[in-house]
């Protein structure tokens, strides 16, 4: 009998304790969720098996209510809030990173326009796209037309 509430216990808290794993610790739903409700559906079962109905409603009814509890206090505790990211991001994306180049500006490939790669447009090095396919590097350019992240180009003829 004394063992039987050992083994009980023991399965209990491992499928409690990788239940509590898998929701705080590690993303996603896998083998650790799964391990846990395999140890505590076994623990509940062997309850069952071993104690009776009167004793596995018992063990059920109380590991419930200790999960539960579990789960409630780590929510609200500062546990998690040691584990938590805090960082705040306040940097923001210019809309107008290329405002001194023009449609219609020439300038030269830096490196190979594969489409995309690096042009040096009005003493700027910007990222450039060919409209037309590959462009080789040193090739001179023609700025076609202007957006927040790239340049449209065309080599010169």
């Amino acid at each position: 009998m004394c063992i039987d509430l050992i083994i009980i216990i023991v399965l209990l808290l491992v499928g409690i304790g990788l239940l509590i794993l898998e929701t705080f610790f590690i993303p996603g739903f896998g083998i650790a969720g799964i391990a846990g409700i395999a140890f505590f559906a076994g623990g509940i079962m062997f309850a069952f098996s071993s104690l009776g109905a009167k004793g596995g409603t018992i063990t059920l009814s109380a590991s419930m209510i200790i999960t539960a509890a579990l789960f409630i206090w780590l929510i609200k505790s500062s546990a998690l809030d040691r584990l938590a990211l805090k960082t705040h991001i306040s940097s923001s994306v210019a809309d107008e990173k290329h405002s001194k180049i023009e449609p219609g500006d020439h300038g030269v490939t830096i490196s190979r326009l594969n489409p995309i790669g690096k042009a040096m447009i009005k003493d700027e090095i910007v990222e450039a796209k060919s409209e037309l396919g590959f462009i080789d590097e040193n090739t001179p350019i023609e700025v076609i037309s202007v957006h927040p992240t790239q340049v449209i180009v065309k080599p010169l003829v």
